[in-house]
């Protein structure tokens, strides 16, 4: 996801404190050096966190908020939201909220370890259980 058309603007070019949030899936950034944030207050950016809240300066928020990366959830799909809530130290916030849609993924199941081929005597009786 890439928001190219943000406007941050603080008229004192004070730091920004960025929150991103989502319910049914991971927001990841690339490393916060790349950004130059000051601060990652809550989350994990490289790894990845349903919520990521970072101190930095306004340009900083700026370029990171042109590459935030989401992954859902394991085996979910349907409507998720994405947050982002800037605020600036005079407590003045704003939010916007991106939607975003996880169409299902038609994977037939896959059988994994499983022998090639059984030999058995010709009276012998043998069991297979298979389990799903």
């Amino acid at each position: 996801i890439s928001i190219s058309k943000v406007g941050l603007s603080d008229k004192f070019n004070n730091s920004l404190i960025v929150t991103m949030q989502s319910i049914n899936g991971n927001i990841i950034l690339p490393s916060e050096r790349i950004y130059q944030i000051t601060k990652v207050i809550d989350g994990n950016i490289e790894n990845g966190s349903k919520r990521i809240k970072v101190l930095g300066s306004v340009n900083a928020m700026s370029t990171l908020l042109s590459s935030i990366g989401y992954i859902g959830d394991a085996n979910f799909y349907g409507k998720d939201n994405i947050e982002i809530t800037v605020e600036t130290p005079m407590q003045d916030i704003s939010v916007l909220n991106i939607s975003i849609e996880v169409l299902p993924s038609n994977t037939p199941p896959i059988f994994e370890n499983y022998p090639e081929s059984i030999t058995i005597l010709e009276d012998e009786r043998i069991r297979c259980y298979c389990i799903f």
